[in-house]
């Protein structure tokens, strides 16, 4: 069983520029070592789990002992980035910019079709990819999984992506998770490292297109992995087409400018 889980970040807000739906693809036994070798790496510093946003602003379980701590901070990245390295997982993603997806979304409800999610949007992107990589490596249709975590816009996803004849997607928690009836039920970890790998290319991709790209350790890690994250609805990237009224100046000033010559080379010949 070939599986890839995947995580988001930045939402569908006048305060997010972008958003980004990214994971890791891997076999159902790599996945398994993957794990135990994650949550042992995690308790080395007595962690419960990791999550790239509260150890970036240090709070949740990174509030105390790891703000100041650049050694502590980097051995920790640096060992659970090897992790994913050294398990071989393929990155798949998307990279939403929000401007653009409200014009192509508003197309679609101008047409009578649903409003779609933008998570979701930026989600069958990324199983797009996934696919056409399992076909090619002649995975079958019926072998291959997708998991997104719980609190994702399942009825979204689930439309979006029958509607694409794909299997219905498998939702779990990131972390080890107790319900009102005292159930536990069991974390599937690669969600943490897709959700370190969405948050990265969320900060690049947010910066790159409305500021100053950084150079993050992370991010550059990342990058040397196998695996792509796309693009989708790139508008201001490409260089901003003339208006309609400067074309028409534009063409007017060549029509003037080659009668003008026509009729100088016209006086010349009856001047001669």
């Amino acid at each position: 069983m070939l599986t890839v889980c995947f995580d988001g970040a930045g939402k569908e807000s006048s305060q997010h520029k972008v958003l980004v739906v990214a994971g890791f693809a891997s076999f159902a036994g790599i996945w398994s070592e993957f794990e135990t070798l994650w949550q042992n790496r995690l308790e080395q510093d007595d962690l419960p789990y990791f999550h790239a946003g509260e150890f970036a602003h240090s709070t949740g379980v990174f509030k105390q002992g790891w703000k100041d701590n650049e050694r502590r901070r980097r051995s920790l990245t640096s060992d659970l980035f090897s992790l994913i390295e050294s398990c071989g997982l393929r990155k798949f993603g998307c990279i939403l910019r929000m401007d653009d997806y409200q014009q192509v979304r508003q197309k679609y409800v101008d047409k009578g079709h649903p409003s779609i999610d933008a998570f979701a949007f930026a989600a069958v992107h990324a199983v797009d990819d996934f696919h056409a990589y399992a076909r090619g490596e002649g995975v079958p249709d019926n072998n291959v999984k997708f998991v997104f975590e719980k609190g994702d816009p399942e009825d979204h996803l689930r439309k979006i992506l029958r509607d694409r004849n794909y299997g219905d997607p498998y939702f779990a928690w990131k972390t080890l998770h107790i319900d009102g009836k005292g159930v536990k039920h069991d974390p599937f970890i690669g969600l943490q490292a897709a959700g370190w790998l969405a948050y990265e290319f969320y900060l690049d991709a947010d910066r790159l297109l409305y500021s100053d790209p950084t150079e993050r350790w992370a991010l550059q890690r990342f990058q040397t992995l196998r695996g792509d994250l796309k693009l989708q609805h790139r508008g201001q990237l490409l260089p901003a087409m003339p208006d309609k009224q400067k074309i028409f100046n534009s063409i007017r000033t060549s029509i003037d400018r080659l009668e003008k010559a026509k009729k100088d080379q016209g006086t010349g010949h009856m001047a001669k």
